[in-house]
């Protein structure tokens, strides 16, 4: 309070000594505010400072000032130790810009941690930090933070949202929010909505269709099989984070349906077990909340296979007690049938032993026969 009293003096009795003497008073009154701003400075080092608003006032019509003196030869020279004061102004000025405004000016949480997001922010805050550290006037200084503040506000950066959608490449149209409303994506990121074909898996779903009793439906099946991925950050992903809320355009698979369709949607978990949830249809778009990524079919009314065949239906009751009366088999036959591998094996031992005894009988023979006809 003190300093702006002292300020307000100076200020009142250079106007009013202005109106004897206008050129004398106004290079002592520029001396007094350069002073003062100097003195500021000086002794409120930005780190330290709790009131940002005054400080910014005072650095940057301090250097307007400095620059403006500095441009006039005789003034400059009026005011004794200038060039250290209108130095230190300048470099006051360029650490506030460089340390204060570059940051200010965004929200790092905005923004995804990608060569588009973040790390094109870092890479050119770096590039006017440097800009601003070699600037020898306050229009360099300005010039760079333009540069800067102007990317910030284009479009040229990701940022986060919580919504997603696929590109123009995409044949089906869909788009998912976060559940909770969250910032999960960029705007780089997009989804992937296309038909799956696999004609097993579908046939074991509708297969699985026919036991579930989370089936609204008497003659349900699949109507439509999606996979559904997304790309985020430049990489089709696994999984996700979070439950999305997924709504995909039925024109563009070929269905019309009314808002007061029961539909569900059925996950596969093999085995020939589906997991069913409850959708919505509003203006013939599908919605329906997911927790990750994969393939999910659509099921309506009138879309059950007609039938399966008897084979289909008896193992899929009884194939556990197939599978286990086949391995009471196999222990029971296994054991009877080494056995009598052995005893064959044994048998062809013997008679090998057999031969050779016979063999060796006959050799005594000729050799007894031939001894006695030397006699």
């Amino acid at each position: 309070m003190k300093k702006f009293m002292l300020t307000l003096s100076v200020l009142i009795v250079a106007f009013i000594i202005s109106l004897i003497s206008p050129t004398f008073v106004s290079a002592e009154t520029e001396e007094a505010v350069l002073n003062d701003t100097y003195n500021y400075l000086v002794l409120n080092p930005l780190e330290t400072v709790l009131d940002v608003q005054e400080y910014s006032s005072k650095v940057e019509n301090g250097i307007i000032l400095a620059e403006a003196i500095n441009a006039d030869e005789e003034k400059r020279a009026s005011i004794e130790g200038f060039d250290k004061k209108y130095t230190l102004i300048l470099k006051k000025y360029k650490l506030f810009v460089r340390d204060y405004k570059l940051t200010s000016i965004y929200n790092p949480e905005d923004y995804p941690n990608t060569e588009n997001g973040l790390i094109k922010i870092n890479n050119e805050k770096l590039s006017a930090k440097l800009n601003i550290d070699n600037a020898t006037s306050k229009q360099q200084v300005d010039e760079a933070f333009s540069a800067f503040y102007e990317l910030i506000n284009s479009n040229d950066l990701a940022k986060n949202v919580n919504i997603a959608k696929t590109n123009e490449q995409s044949q089906i149209y869909a788009q998912a929010v976060t559940a909770d409303d969250s910032l999960y994506f960029s705007t780089d990121d997009y989804l992937i909505v296309s038909k799956y074909n696999d004609s097993a898996i579908i046939k074991n779903t509708n297969v699985a269709l026919l036991d579930s009793e989370e089936l609204l439906m008497e003659n349900g099946g699949v109507a439509y099989y999606f996979n559904i991925q997304l790309n985020k950050n430049g990489v089709v992903v696994d999984s996700i984070e979070k439950p999305i809320i997924v709504k995909i355009k039925l024109e563009d698979v070929g269905l019309t349906l009314s808002s007061d369709v029961v539909a569900q949607i059925a996950t596969y978990n093999g085995n020939r077990k589906v997991t069913l949830q409850n959708a919505t249809v509003v203006d013939n778009y599908l919605t329906f909340e997911i927790s990750n990524v994969g393939k999910y079919a659509l099921c309506l009314e009138g879309y059950a296979i007609e039938h399966r065949s008897a084979v289909v239906t008896f193992f899929a009751k009884y194939g556990i007690y197939v599978l286990l009366g086949l391995l009471v088999l196999f222990l029971i036959i296994a054991p009877i049938q080494y056995s009598r591998k052995l005893k064959k094996k044994k048998v062809k031992t013997e008679k090998k032993e057999f031969k050779r005894f016979k063999k060796g009988l006959k050799k005594d023979k000729k050799s007894k026969k031939g001894k006695k006809n030397k006699k």
